[in-house]
């Protein structure tokens, strides 16, 4: 390996922690993935029909250079989760009872992430949250142990905002 400047071996000698980075990101969108699958679509609702798009929306960003390593960030793209009125018997897509596509200040899209995770309580529709958030730390703690173990070897540390 050829290595003339200090920035060309340190981007070489980081390289497998980038990826490192973007495995545990790829990681962690799984889980949530599992835990959606699992706890909330394949559950007996059947208010309306199935999108999935909030299952599709959940997105891993780019890999941005910070200064102690690598960072990424996993959330739910809301311009994915479409917002569609539907005729006939069923619930509109991703709307409000009255059609609107906000409530206080968010597209509903931004909401259902939340109020899947945390429930909510409606004189129309009130659910309890499936704690999917609290569930997927547990589960990224458990089985990203390695993952870390890893990148800890390296020097870096991981934080969770």
């Amino acid at each position: 390996m050829a290595v003339d400047t200090w920035k060309t071996l340190e981007t070489k000698m980081l390289r497998p922690l980038k990826y490192s980075v973007e495995a545990y990101g790829r990681l962690i969108q799984e889980i949530i993935k599992k835990e959606l699958l699992n706890r909330w679509y394949n559950t007996d609702a059947n208010e309306y029909v199935r999108t999935y798009d909030v299952l599709n929306s959940i997105t891993t960003s780019k890999v941005v250079k910070v200064p102690n390593g690598y960072a990424l960030s996993v959330y739910f793209d809301k311009d994915k989760i479409r917002a569609e009125r539907v005729d006939g018997s069923c619930w509109g897509q991703h709307i409000s009872f009255n059609n609107d596509i906000t409530w206080g200040g968010m597209t509903i899209g931004e909401w259902i992430p939340v109020w899947i995770d945390k429930g909510q309580n409606s004189d129309v529709y009130s659910f309890d949250g499936i704690e999917y958030v609290k569930t997927t730390m547990a589960e990224i703690q458990n089985s990203g142990k390695k993952i870390e173990s890893e990148i800890k070897k390296l020097g870096y540390d991981i934080f969770v905002f």
